[in-house]
């Protein structure tokens, strides 16, 4: 499971890192939605791929990876409903698409890291 994540995380990496590139150039968008964009989802996603990629990852890389994961899914769960609410334009379920590797990855870091494995 964890290299099925770590394999999704890379990918969300190269996409993120994209999307962050663009969105730099784009016009309109305040301050958090582009540090969203251009920093919180390529290093949740990076420091994801690091931790899913060790097989005895250290406890700080674990807790460093678990904290970035939930400020990505939380920025992109407030971005999701400031689009909803009409605050921001956009599409309220693409920040949503950026939450779901982060939350799964994070939600499997943190169990195993329960488990005692860590």
């Amino acid at each position: 499971m964890r290299i099925i994540l770590a394999a999704l995380a890379f990918i969300q990496l190269i996409i993120a890192s994209l999307v962050g590139l663009v969105g730099l150039f784009a016009d309109g968008g305040s301050i958090f939605e582009r540090a969203v964009l251009a920093l919180i989802h390529p290093a949740a996603a990076l420091a994801l791929i690091i931790a899913l990629a060790a097989r005895f990852p250290k406890r700080r890389l674990v807790v460093l990876a678990l904290a970035l994961a939930f400020v990505n899914v939380v920025a992109d769960v407030v971005l999701a409903l400031a689009i909803f609410t009409g605050a921001v334009r956009g599409d309220f379920w693409l920040p949503l698409a950026f939450a779901v590797i982060p939350a799964v990855a994070g939600t499997y870091l943190l169990r195993r890291n329960r488990r005692g494995s860590v």
